[in-house]
């Protein structure tokens, strides 16, 4: 089944087309081992050491796991397949500018322009669970204010991966695991011109992790966990801290699982380019420092900067308004109330994002159009907060703060 997430761009309905399959999972759909090692799929699947072509690490048992290739410029440099994370990168901060640069200058007078604001990603199918689930992902982040001289930032991403719902729902599926994370980006040169002829090179460093793991789902995230954050304490149904000091990047090779990289502090290397004043589109997430830089740009990989209104003043909210805002109100009070504080953890980004998507779903008659002050979620906004204040919800509140 084939389903469609548009964006007003200038003139152009830009369409980016979202695959949500129904039938059985193939092998490289499971990005957890644990879930590839229990995949009951035709043929069975297996766990290869590193990641294959198509950025899986989870392949058929017919198929050969390829080993990992070091370029020759690194290998110059004395990186060796069998290094820990920690040491590749001390090497590169050692050997290689392009990593590290001698001093920011060199980075300031390359630079794009900044990432800043609050993004929105359509909703993502993100494969199955090993019972045939449907997977979806949506994720919400904010890049705080920085000069246009900097050559540092910070942000927050909130993510959330659904099951049973191929449409990011959250009242009609379970919550598979959510993740908050907090860290600093930092804006390099142009990109490699034979990866990409118009592209900007940025790393992003997580230096602080929450993570939500519903019972259902528990195993196999609990699985992976432990392979990189042995100190960390398990539990189910409850939003957990962690820290550096629970994991082991640094010591660890260059072939965790995926989640170990999102919780654990490493660095995610990928290219950007604005495709239009309302529009990023990036590379994928790449932790491996030696080929992070080389991922393609993707459409696939598409966010929305959400502008501020400052239309959120609950006085606002006429009776003729509310008549009209009603029932999208309600219903993204039903669809997001297990977001933010109110379910246990402490950011509500999640919950701006939620309400978000609820007020202007991809396609209908409240679409988003970036280029519009009036957007059914902007025009909306002070009957929000009235309501929010008249219920008393605390996340609901938080989310109308930059509307």
């Amino acid at each position: 089944m084939l389903r469609s997430s548009c964006f007003v761009v200038a003139a152009v309905v830009s369409c980016v087309i979202l695959q949500v399959k129904a039938v059985d999972p193939t092998c490289a759909e499971f990005w957890f081992e644990s879930m590839c090692n229990a995949a009951d799929t035709p043929g069975d699947c297996h766990w290869c050491d590193y990641k294959q072509p198509g950025n899986t690490q989870c392949l058929p048992k017919n198929e050969t796991c390829k080993g990992r290739v070091i370029a020759q410029k690194y290998l110059d440099m004395g990186i060796r397949a069998n290094h820990t994370y920690g040491e590749i990168q001390a090497i590169l901060k050692k050997h290689d500018p392009e990593h590290f640069p001698v001093n920011s200058r060199e980075r300031r007078q390359t630079t794009a322009r900044h990432l800043e604001g609050l993004f929105i990603r359509p909703c993502q199918s993100y494969g199955t669970t090993p019972d045939g689930k449907p997977v979806s992902q949506v994720d919400t982040r904010r890049y705080y204010h920085v000069s246009s001289t900097a050559t540092e930032g910070q942000y927050e991403l909130d993510r959330t991966y659904y099951a049973g719902d191929a449409n990011c729902v959250p009242n009609d599926s379970d919550i598979f695991f959510k993740l908050n994370l907090h860290g600093n980006i930092s804006y390099y040169g142009k990109a490699d011109p034979s990866v990409e002829p118009i592209g900007w090179k940025a790393k992003m460093h997580w230096n602080g992790a929450q993570i939500y793991v519903k019972d259902n789902y528990y195993t196999y995230v609990q699985s992976d966990l432990k392979k990189c954050c042995p100190k960390l304490e398990f539990k189910t149904n409850t939003w957990l801290t962690v820290d550096s000091s629970q994991c082991n990047i640094e010591n660890s090779n260059t072939n965790l699982p995926q989640i170990c990289y999102l919780v654990g502090g490493a660095t995610d290397y990928f290219l950007y380019n604005w495709t239009d004043p309302m529009h990023y589109v990036t590379s994928r997430d790449d932790f491996d420092p030696l080929e992070g830089w080389n991922n393609h740009i993707s459409t696939g990989y598409l966010r929305t900067l959400i502008q501020e209104s400052g239309n959120n003043d609950p006085d606002d909210c006429t009776p003729l308004l509310w008549g009209e805002c009603k029932e999208s109100i309600l219903e993204a009070k039903t669809n997001c109330k297990s977001c933010g504080s109110d379910g246990g953890g402490d950011s509500d980004l999640e919950c701006e994002g939620c309400v978000f998507r609820e007020m202007c779903p991809p396609t209908g008659p409240h679409a988003w159009d970036p280029y519009s002050m009036n957007n059914w979620w902007q025009r909306c906004c002070p009957c929000i907060a009235n309501y929010a204040e008249n219920v008393e919800l605390s996340w609901l509140k938080a989310s109308v703060n930059h509307c």
